[in-house]
């Protein structure tokens, strides 16, 4: 048994350069590295898939669950679904 068809939806924070004066607080490297971890993790995964879905999640971090970062998905999940329909 197989798949024939594979979606693969990448929902993980896009990783990208940031500048230096972000990881002043303590606990920002550490974020980081995790950060960078599951965006390693899900390359090898997402060539293997037939279609990618990389919905925006800039700034929607899945390393901490905040109640505002909650509010802030929902609203931006809003706003794509609309400008995509």
């Amino acid at each position: 048994m197989g798949a024939d068809f594979v979606i693969a939806v990448n929902i993980d924070e896009p990783f990208k350069k940031e500048p230096l004066d972000k990881f002043r607080k303590a606990g920002s490297v550490s974020k980081r590295m995790l950060k960078w971890a599951l965006y390693a993790n899900d390359a090898p995964q997402e060539a293997l898939s037939d279609v990618l879905i990389h919905p925006f999640t800039e700034g929607i971090s899945s390393v901490g669950q905040a109640l505002r970062c909650k509010t802030r998905s929902a609203s931006r999940r809003e706003s794509g679904t609309q400008s995509s329909a």
